[in-house]
């Protein structure tokens, strides 16, 4: 289902066009579920504080062709239960991170932060990766209802770009998980510089 991106008020679309498309992919849009969620999920953070709030669409992290794994919802995947068959270029998923002005300066809320407040405004219609690794700590959100052999799922990549991932419902499971490996790096750092003293 094709976004109306009049009833949208915090995104454009240009926000998540891919760096390039070919002429014969130029009929690209985004899920309207998934930008309505976006778009919500962005209407909330701003209530949350008295600075400014944003969500900025990472590089190649709206509607993209290349740069994600084979079976990714970025590249865009409609499914017609009348036809029953794919209909592409309605790309389902966004990376994001949410950032917050402070003191004049754009500032990413912590992964933690993202990820819990991210999961209160979502179901398993969803899955949802964890990325507090990027240069800047982000989100994956993608829109899977009713997309054939995709379950509710919540998942990180880890610094050694591993994947980890769990059921929807376990998504707490997987915070400990990676506040787990986050204090096991401090450690490793903190005892590297003990032997270097």
């Amino acid at each position: 289902m094709r976004t109306n991106w009049e009833v949208i008020k915090h995104f454009k679309k240009e926000e998540f066009a891919p760096e390039e498309v070919p002429a014969q992919q130029s009929d690209w849009d985004m899920h309207h579920s998934l930008v309505r969620k976006l778009d919500h999920i962005r209407a909330e953070a701003a209530r949350l504080t008295d600075d400014p709030v944003r969500i900025i669409i990472r590089r190649n992290g709206g509607f993209a062709l290349e740069g994600h794994s084979a079976n990714s919802l970025h590249g865009g995947y409609q499914w017609n239960a009348v036809t029953k068959a794919s209909e592409p270029y309605i790309g389902r998923a966004a990376d994001f991170t949410i950032e917050e002005k402070i003191d004049g300066e754009w500032t990413p809320w912590s992964w933690l932060k993202q990820a819990v407040f991210v999961r209160g405004y979502i179901g398993p219609e969803c899955g949802m990766g964890i990325y507090p690794w990027w240069h800047r700590p982000g989100i994956h959100l993608d829109y899977r209802l009713d997309v054939p052999d995709r379950t509710p799922a919540v998942w990180v990549r880890d610094p050694g770009d591993t994947y980890h991932a769990l059921p929807f419902d376990q998504f707490y499971e997987l915070v400990d998980f990676v506040s787990q490996v986050e204090a096991s790096m401090v450690e490793t750092v903190l005892s590297e510089k003990d032997s270097d003293d």
